[in-house]
C-alpha cells in the first residue's frame, strides 16, 4: 500500500450511521506552502497528489474528495478525531516534498482543520472543484520564459548577492547577529500572507490607522487595538454601534475617530464584497488574473474602489503585508538598491522587488528577510537620507559610495 494513489484513498460514500455514532466525523483541511507561493506546480503537484493517499493510510482516515493548487492542498476527509487529521498533515508534508523542495521549510508550520457537518459536505466538494477549476493548467507551468520586462534581473541578481551578504554582515555589526535576526523576523511576519478574513482585514484597518503616523506606532499598540476590535473579525465590527464608538474613543488606542469610523464602515463592506465566499476568495480571484510584474495594478484598484480611506498607497500597503511582495518597495530598501546602481532612481516598485526576489533565490532565503536587511542598512547604516560614504563597508563597490568620496578627495585637493 506504500504507493497507494488518491484515487484509491477516495471513499466516496460516509455512513450515515458512522456519523451518528461518532465512529467517524467529517473534516476539511488545507495545508499551505510557506508565504503562500506558488510552488506545487509541474512535478512537485504530482508529487504531492501522490502522497495523498499514502498519507491518508498511514493515519488512519479516509479522504472522500481533495485538491492540489499551487499553494497547498486541499482535503474533506472522515475522521474519528482531530488529532487523526494532524497526522495525515505531518505524513501528507513529508512525503509532498520530494526532490522539488528546493530550500527547507516548504510547507507551514500548521494546518487549518475544521470540523464539517455532513449535510453540506457537497458544497465542500463543489468547493474542491472551483479551486481546481481557477488553477487550470499550472501543471504545465515548470518553466516559462520571463517577459521582456522582466529580462536582465537574472544578471543584476548575480552581481547583487555579495553586496547583499555584504550588507547583512554590516547589520550584524551594527545591531549584533541575534538582534538583527529577530528585527527580520518580525518584518517577516508582520508581511505574511494572512491565514484567513479576520487576519487579512486587520491588516488593512492597521494600514488606516498607521496614516500619518506611521506602522510602527500601530504595531506598537497592536494588542490594545485587536482586542479593542473585537479580534478584528469583520462580522462583528460590522456591528459596532455608537456605544462602541465611545468605548473605542476611551481604549487606550489610537483614538482618531474618523478612522475608528472608517474600520467599521469597511468591515460592512468587507462582508458586502464577500457574498457568500470569503472575501480573500474574492482576492485569490483577482490575483489569479492580474500582474506581480507590473505591481498587482487590479488588485490595487480593487481595494481603493472596495473600501473606505484606502488610496492607491494605502492599498499597496495593504496588498504588501498580505504577502504580495511586488505590490509596494520599502523607501529603504529602494534607496539602498538605487545607490548600489542595481536599478535608475526612477524605476518603479515592482521592478525592485523583482530584483531583491532574484537575489534572494539565489540566497535561498525569503525575500521579505531581505528586503528588511535592506532597509535596516538603510536607517541603522551608513545608507541614510544623508549617505555616510565614508563610513560605508561598500563604498569601493557602490558606485553612489566612489562618486562621493572622488568628489570629497577632488575637494580636499582643490584646498
Amino acid at each position: 500500500m506504500q504507493g497507494r494513489p488518491l484515487e484509491a484513498a477516495l471513499d466516496a460514500h460516509v455512513t450515515t450511521r458512522d456519523i451518528q455514532r461518532g465512529v467517524e466525523r467529517l473534516w476539511f483541511a488545507a495545508l499551505d506552502v510557506a508565504r503562500l507561493k506558488p510552488r506545487l506546480v509541474g512535478d512537485a503537484a504530482r508529487t504531492a497528489r501522490a502522497a495523498i493517499g499514502p498519507a491518508a493510510f498511514a493515519a488512519g482516515i479516509r479522504i472522500l474528495d481533495a485538491c492540489v493548487i499551487p499553494c497547498g492542498v486541499r482535503a474533506l476527509a472522515a475522521a474519528p478525531e482531530r488529532d487523526a487529521m494532524r497526522s495525515f498533515a505531518r505524513k501528507l508534508a513529508a512525503g509532498a516534498i520530494g526532490p522539488h523542495a528546493r530550500c527547507s521549510g516548504m510547507w507551514r508550520g500548521s494546518i487549518r482543520i475544521a470540523a464539517v457537518s455532513p449535510a453540506v459536505a457537497a458544497v465542500w466538494r463543489s468547493y474542491l472543484r472551483r479551486c481546481e477549476r481557477a488553477f487550470e493548467g499550472n501543471d504545465r507551468m515548470e518553466r516559462t520564459r520571463l517577459p521582456s520586462h522582466a529580462r536582465g534581473v537574472a544578471k543584476i541578481a548575480r552581481a547583487a548577492v555579495p553586496l547583499a551578504r555584504a550588507i547583512e554582515r554590516a547589520n550584524d555589526a551594527t545591531l549584533g547577529a541575534d538582534e538583527h535576526a529577530a528585527r527580520l523576523r518580525r518584518y517577516v511576519a508582520d508581511h505574511d500572507a494572512p491565514a484567513d478574513d479576520a487576519a487579512a482585514f486587520a491588516r488593512l484597518c492597521e494600514v488606516v490607522f498607521a496614516q500619518g503616523l506611521g506602522i510602527r506606532v500601530v504595531i506598537a499598540k497592536r494588542e490594545a487595538v485587536t482586542a479593542a476590535f473585537a479580534g478584528f473579525d469583520p462580522l462583528r465590527v460590522s456591528a459596532f454601534e455608537e456605544a462602541d464608538v465611545k468605548r473605542l474613543r476611551a481604549s487606550p488606542i489610537i483614538r482618531n475617530e474618523s478612522k475608528i469610523r472608517a474600520c467599521i464602515e469597511n468591515a460592512g463592506r468587507w462582508r458586502s464584497a464577500s457574498g457568500a465566499d470569503t472575501y480573500l476568495a474574492r482576492v485569490a480571484q483577482t490575483a489569479a488574473t492580474d500582474d506581480p510584474v507590473l505591481g498587482w495594478p487590479a488588485l490595487a484598484a480593487m481595494l481603493v474602489a472596495d473600501f473606505e480611506r484606502i488610496g492607491e498607497s494605502g492599498a499597496r500597503q495593504t496588498l504588501k503585508r498580505w504577502g504580495f511582495f511586488s505590490a509596494l518597495a520599502h523607501p529603504g530598501a529602494r534607496r539602498v538598491v538605487a545607490r548600489l546602481g542595481l536599478v535608475q532612481d526612477e524605476a518603479g516598485d515592482a521592478r525592485i522587488q523583482m530584483i531583491i526576489g532574484a537575489v534572494a533565490r539565489k540566497l535561498c532565503r525569503d525575500p521579505y528577510s531581505l528586503e528588511g536587511a535592506l532597509a535596516l542598512f538603510a536607517a541603522l547604516g551608513p545608507c541614510r537620507p544623508v549617505a555616510r560614504c565614508d563610513r560605508c563597508p561598500l563604498s569601493e563597490r557602490c558606485p553612489t559610495g566612489a562618486r562621493t568620496l572622488s568628489e570629497k578627495q577632488v575637494a580636499v585637493a582643490a584646498r
